[in-house]
C-alpha cells in the first residue's frame, strides 16, 4: 500500500513539475506561430494567407490573452489592406474580450477612430435626397439635363411628373443620352437574332435605325461623341473579331477606330472624356475572381493606362461640372462618391473622396450637367419566419419572425434555433423558450449560406467563404460551440455552389450532399468522413439537374428534386439502395423546384415540404407546399418573394423559413458637387 502511494506521489510530482514546462511550450509555439503569421503579412505580402493563420491562433483553446489580442490586431490590418468589413469586428472584439492588453487595445482604437472619421463624411441625406420612385430595371441612364431617366429594357420615364412611355421594342443593355438630351440610342434584338441600334427622341417616341449588319453578334453603346455627331460602339463579329467603332448619328456604316477592343464587360460604365479622345472603361483583372479597375485609353492607340487602383471595384459614374472623372465606390471605408482630376488620359494626382457612405447596393445612373446624381438602390430585407404548424387543420401561422437573418437550422432536440446574421460571418443560437441568444463569430468573412447541427450539439457544420475571403476557399467548417475553433471538413469546387445542404448521419461519421462538376453535372455525393470514401448516389447531366434533396427519417431514403429539359422539377424518392427513384409529384410546367434548400421531410416520414418558383417572373413569388410522401395533390401552405431554406422542427410542428425581399428605387441628390463641398 505505501509503495502504490509512493508510486502515486511521483507521477504527480512529475505532472506538476512538468506542467509549468508544458504549458511554456504551448506559450512558445503560440509565440512562433504568431511571429510566422506576421512574417507573411509584413514581409511576404500574402494577406489571405495571413489572415487563414491569425484567425487560428485566436481560435487556439488556452492560447495566451496577449498573444490572441496581437493576433486580433493582425488580423484587422490584414482585412483592413483587402477592404474587407471584417477588419472593424477584429478591432472590435479586441476592445470588448482583451480590455487588459493596453497595446492592443490603443492599436484597436486608433483603427476604429479612423474608421468613424471615414464614416462622418456628409450623408446624401442632409442634402436633400430625392426618391424619384420605383426603378424599372437594374440598368439606365439619365439625361444630361435630368429631365429624362431611360430604364432598360423599354421604358423613358419623365422626372418631372413620373410619366413613362414604352418603347416599341425592347432594347438589350443599357441606353445612352445624347449631350443635348434630345435623343437616346438602344439596341434591340429583332426576330431571327438580328441586333439593330436605334435612335429615339423622348419628344417623339419615333425610332429610326442607325445600324443593322447580320453579322454583328453585339453592339453596345459606349458614349456619343462630345459633338452629338456620333456614337462610339464596341461591336463584336462572328469571326469573334472585337472593335471599337463610331457611327454617324444620322446614319451610315461605321468606323473603326480600335481592333480589337480593349474590354468585354463593364461597356454601359464607359465614358468618353470631354475633348472624345480618351475612353475611361472598366475591366476585370486577374480573371473572374478578380478586381475592376478604371483605365484609360488613348483612341489613337498611344496610350493605355490605370486610372484609379484605389478603391477597387469602383463603379463609374461620369464627368462633374468641373471637368473631374467621378465614381462610386462600395468598398469597405471606401464607401462613397470619389472624384479624381484627369487630363491629356491620365490621373492628376490621387482620388479626393466626395461623399461618404450612401450604401453597399447603390448602382449609378449619372450626373446631370448640374452635378445632380441619380441612382439606383437595392433593399433587402432578409427574415428567418417562424410559423407553427396548427394541430388538425396543419394550417402555417405566423409565430417568431428574426430581422437580418438567414441560414436557419434546428438543433437536435429542437430548443435551439441557429441562424446567421446578415453578410457578416457571425451566428446567433436562439432559445426558443426564452428568447435569449448568444452570438458566435465564426472568424468567417460575408454571408453564412447554410447552417447543420451536428448530432451531439456539440459543433455546427458552417457553409461559406473561407477566413481568407477568397471565393475559390468556399467549403464546410466545423465550429465547436464550447471553444469556438474553427476546423475544415470539405473545401473545394464542389461547394461553391450555393444550397448544397450538408446532411450528417446520426453518428456524424457520412455526409450527404449535392455537389456540381465542371460540366455543371449535377451530384448527389455521400462522403464517408473517417475513410474519406466518395460515393455518387445519383448523378444527373444537362439539362437535367439535381436542385435539393432531404434525408427520409425511419425509412433511410432521400427525397430528390431534380430540373427536368420540359421546364417542370419531378420529385421523387430515392431508396436505400441508391438504385430505384419512385416519382410522386411533378410540377406544372414552368413552376421549377429552385437549386437552394428547399426540400424539407417531415420527421413523421408521411410528408414532404417543397418550394416552387414561376420561370415567367422571374421566381417571385415563391409557394412553399406539402405533398404525402405516397403521392397525392399538393397543399400550398405559403407564400413569399424568395424563399431560400426551408427547416422542419424536430417534431414537426414547427417550420423556419428563409425568406427574402427585394426592392429598388431611383434616388436624386441635387447639385452634389457643390453640395459636398459645404
Amino acid at each position: 500500500m505505501r509503495h502504490s502511494l509512493a508510486i502515486l506521489f511521483a507521477v504527480v510530482v512529475i505532472a506538476v513539475l512538468a506542467l509549468p514546462a508544458a504549458v511554456a511550450q504551448k506559450a512558445d509555439q503560440a509565440d512562433v506561430q504568431l511571429k510566422a503569421a506576421i512574417k507573411k503579412e509584413v514581409v511576404d505580402g500574402d494577406l489571405k494567407a495571413a489572415i487563414v493563420d491569425f484567425q487560428r491562433i485566436v481560435n487556439t483553446p488556452g492560447v495566451s490573452r496577449a498573444v490572441a489580442a496581437t493576433a486580433l490586431v493582425h488580423l484587422g490590418q490584414c482585412h483592413e489592406k483587402l477592404g474587407n468589413a471584417e477588419a472593424q469586428r477584429a478591432y472590435e472584439r479586441v476592445l470588448k474580450e482583451y480590455p487588459d492588453q493596453a497595446d492592443a487595445v490603443r492599436q484597436a482604437r486608433d483603427r476604429l477612430a479612423t474608421f468613424a472619421k471615414a464614416e462622418s463624411a456628409a450623408d446624401p441625406a442632409a442634402w436633400g435626397r430625392r426618391v424619384l420612385g420605383p426603378a424599372v430595371h437594374q440598368r439606365g441612364a439619365v439625361s444630361p439635363d435630368g429631365k429624362f431617366v431611360a430604364y432598360c429594357c423599354m421604358v423613358i420615364r419623365e422626372v418631372a411628373t413620373g410619366r413613362e412611355r414604352t418603347l416599341p421594342a425592347e432594347m438589350v443593355g443599357t441606353p445612352s443620352f445624347s449631350g443635348d438630351s434630345g435623343s437616346v440610342a438602344y439596341v434591340v434584338r429583332k426576330p431571327g437574332g438580328l441586333l439593330e441600334l436605334l435612335v429615339v427622341k423622348p419628344s417623339t417616341m419615333e425610332p429610326r435605325t442607325l445600324l443593322s449588319e447580320a453579322e454583328l453578334t453585339s453592339i453596345t453603346v459606349v458614349d456619343w461623341t462630345p459633338d452629338g455627331d456620333g456614337l462610339l460602339l464596341r461591336l463584336s463579329r462572328q469571326d469573334k473579331s472585337t472593335e471599337l467603332a463610331v457611327v454617324p448619328a444620322t446614319g451610315g456604316p461605321a468606323r473603326r477606330v480600335v481592333a480589337p477592343a480593349p474590354f468585354s464587360a463593364g461597356v454601359d460604365e464607359a465614358r468618353l472624356s470631354p475633348d472624345g479622345r480618351h475612353v475611361l472603361y472598366r475591366v476585370q483583372t486577374g480573371g473572374p475572381a478578380g478586381s475592376w479597375v478604371t483605365r484609360v485609353r488613348a483612341l489613337d492607340g498611344t496610350s493605355d493606362e490605370t486610372l484609379i487602383e484605389h478603391p477597387t471595384n469602383a463603379w463609374n459614374i461620369g464627368w462633374t461640372p468641373n471637368g473631374r472623372f467621378a465614381f462610386y465606390s462600395a468598398e469597405p471605408y471606401s464607401e462613397g462618391i470619389w472624384s479624381v482630376r484627369v487630363s491629356g488620359g491620365r490621373a492628376q494626382g490621387p482620388p479626393e473622396r466626395v461623399s461618404g457612405k450612401l450604401d453597399e447596393t447603390v448602382r449609378p445612373l449619372g450626373l446631370t450637367r448640374s452635378g445632380a446624381f441619380y441612382y439606383f438602390k437595392r433593399s433587402l430585407d432578409l427574415q428567418v419566419r417562424v410559423l407553427t404548424v396548427e394541430s388538425g387543420s396543419g394550417i402555417l401561422k405566423p409565430a417568431v419572425v428574426l430581422s437580418d437573418a438567414t441560414a436557419p437550422a434546428w438543433s437536435p432536440d429542437g430548443r435551439l434555433l441557429a441562424y446567421g446574421q446578415r453578410g457578416s460571418g457571425h451566428i446567433a443560437i436562439r432559445t426558443m423558450e426564452t428568447g435569449a441568444t448568444r452570438t458566435l463569430w465564426t472568424g468567417l468573412p460575408g454571408a453564412i449560406m447554410a447552417l447543420q447541427w451536428y448530432p451531439d450539439a456539440s459543433a455546427l457544420a458552417i457553409q461559406g467563404v473561407g477566413p481568407d475571403g477568397d471565393m475559390a476557399s468556399i467549403g464546410l467548417r466545423r465550429i465547436d460551440l464550447a471553444s469556438g475553433s474553427l476546423t475544415d471538413i470539405l473545401l473545394g469546387p464542389t461547394w461553391r455552389q450555393f444550397g448544397a445542404n450538408p446532411v450528417f448521419s446520426s453518428d456524424a461519421k457520412t455526409l450527404t450532399y449535392k455537389s456540381f462538376d465542371a460540366s455543371q453535372g449535377s451530384f448527389l455525393t455521400r462522403d464517408n468522413l473517417e475513410t474519406r470514401q466518395r460515393d455518387t448516389l445519383l448523378q444527373r447531366k444537362p439539362p437535367q439537374y439535381v436542385s435539393s434533396f432531404c434525408v427520409l427519417p425511419r425509412a433511410g431514403g432521400i427525397a430528390v428534386a431534380t430540373q427536368e429539359p420540359d421546364g417542370t422539377s419531378s420529385i421523387g424518392v430515392l431508396g436505400p439502395s441508391g438504385k430505384d427513384m419512385a416519382e410522386i409529384h411533378r410540377t406544372p410546367k414552368g413552376e421549377l423546384v429552385p437549386a437552394n434548400v428547399s426540400l424539407a421531410c417531415v420527421p413523421n416520414g408521411q410528408s414532404l415540404l417543397f418550394v416552387t418558383a414561376p420561370r415567367a417572373t422571374n421566381g417571385s413569388p415563391m409557394a412553399l407546399f406539402r405533398v404525402p410522401v405516397a403521392g397525392g395533390k399538393p397543399e400550398k401552405l405559403f407564400e413569399a418573394e424568395l424563399i431560400f431554406q426551408v427547416r422542419v422542427h424536430p417534431d414537426g410542428r414547427q417550420i423556419a423559413l428563409d425568406t427574402r425581399n427585394y426592392t429598388w428605387e431611383t434616388f436624386v441628390v441635387d447639385n452634389l458637387f457643390a453640395a459636398a463641398k459645404k
